[in-house]
């Protein structure tokens, strides 16, 4: 597995690195948080949260501009380097939002990229990277991306953290065909081979020949891919060749995602790409967003209709990433092995066993949010039922001031 990690932060510990820095974070009152250009429905909501922590959430609501949103008070003492900045939206399927870093000590606003929420009435996490000079205060900032003023949406859950950006680019196997291995047909309405005629790279391709009129869908599925971690990506991404001999022929990718057990979480498809040119090679691509966290992903080429019988389609030099941030756990964990967590993954709860009586047991999300904490704990059981599917991470911390940080995973 080939694992780019950039933006690579000097770690010093652990609460300095995988710390919450946002003020008031959950939006537990309207303590550190203001209008900014809000319209008549803008303002703090203390009975509609994420989650069940007995917080609220700001419903934001365009004044006409695209300068409608809220901002954080000023957090001082950071030091130079790339933070993540995310918060959760539930809104309308095509509302936008775009996240803000005010670095104070630049004079500058940071623009984040802006989001478009994906679906009606579910909460989604935008999460984004900035990189802030370290100078002075910045601010927070959540904002309406559009000067309607019939758009609205909440905003729960913010986080600020020191992370990195991880790619994940290498797991189709065999993504230019050059090997006759790999890939399996899924389907009786046609076949696969690998030829030589006229590849767009490299001295292959794969052809798939329809030996009847298409009624169903037919995919090329590549082998399953196993990160021996949970991820949780918002977007996977690809970009591959395709030569049709018919402008009826549909084209689509599916990815499958599993759990690290094997188990299917979800199928999903992207777009549909309508060939346009009979003979021809042409380029396609896809951005699909991913809503769960997985450990396993089966990339599939799929020809979803319009085929006929002895038509062909060719595929050729096929990528495909997907970006996430990581909050580094291996550079601060300490090398004690004393304590063993267990099940895991786990549904409802995990046990603690261990040589030394810990003080102090603490879980923390992927952006660096403790969402747990246990003082004093008086069995070796802890009740994870109410945290949301996902990986943590584990601070335990015993009677002497020693910590040792584990991994799991909620299912």
């Amino acid at each position: 597995m080939k694992k780019i990690t950039l933006l690579i932060l000097t770690i010093l510990s652990f609460i300095s690195f995988g710390q919450n820095l946002a003020p008031n974070p959950t939006l537990n009152g309207a303590t550190d948080w203001s209008d900014l250009l809000g319209g008549t429905s803008q303002g703090y909501v203390d009975a509609f949260t994420r989650t069940a922590d007995n917080s609220g959430s700001w419903l934001l609501n365009s004044g006409g501009t695209f300068n409608s949103g809220i901002k954080s008070s000023n957090i001082s003492g950071l030091t130079s380097g790339d933070y993540i900045f995310s918060y959760y939206v539930y809104g309308t399927a095509g509302d936008k939002t775009k996240p803000i870093v005010r670095d104070n000590g630049a004079g500058t606003n940071i623009q984040g990229t802006a989001y478009t929420i994906q679906a009606d009435d579910t909460w989604e996490l935008v999460e984004q990277l900035f990189t802030i000079a370290g100078t002075g205060t910045v601010n927070l900032r959540a904002m309406v991306n559009s000067d309607d003023e019939s758009m609205d949406f909440h905003v729960d859950d913010i986080s600020f953290t020191n992370g990195s950006l991880v790619v994940e680019d290498d797991w189709v196997t065999n993504p230019n065909f050059e090997t006759t291995s790999n890939w399996t047909d899924n389907g009786t309405q046609a076949s696969s081979t690998y030829v030589t005629t006229a590849p767009y790279e490299g001295s292959y391709n794969l052809q798939v020949t329809f030996n009847e009129n298409q009624t169903s869908n037919f995919t090329i599925d590549n082998d399953i891919y196993d990160f021996e971690e949970t991820l949780s990506p918002s977007e996977i991404n690809t970009v591959f060749w395709v030569k049709a001999s018919s402008t009826a022929i549909q084209i689509q990718v599916n990815y499958d995602i599993y759990d690290a057990a094997g188990n299917k979480i979800s199928g999903n498809n992207t777009s549909t790409f309508s060939v346009s040119a009979v003979n021809t090679w042409e380029e396609v691509s896809f951005a699909k967003p991913i809503t769960s966290a997985f450990n396993q992903i089966v990339y599939r080429l799929k020809v979803k209709q319009g085929a006929k019988s002895g038509d062909t389609v060719e595929f050729d030099q096929v990528e495909a990433s997907f970006n996430y941030f990581s909050l580094g756990t291996t550079n601060f964990e300490l090398q004690d092995n004393s304590f063993m967590v267990y099940p895991n993954p786990a549904k409802n709860e995990i046990s603690i066993k261990g040589n030394s009586t810990l003080s102090n047991v603490s879980a923390y999300d992927i952006n660096g949010k403790k969402v747990l904490e246990i003082k004093n704990l008086s069995s070796n059981s802890v009740n994870v039922s109410n945290l949301n599917n996902g990986a943590y991470l584990l601070r335990l911390e015993n009677k002497n001031g020693g910590v040792v940080i584990k991994k799991f995973v909620k299912n």
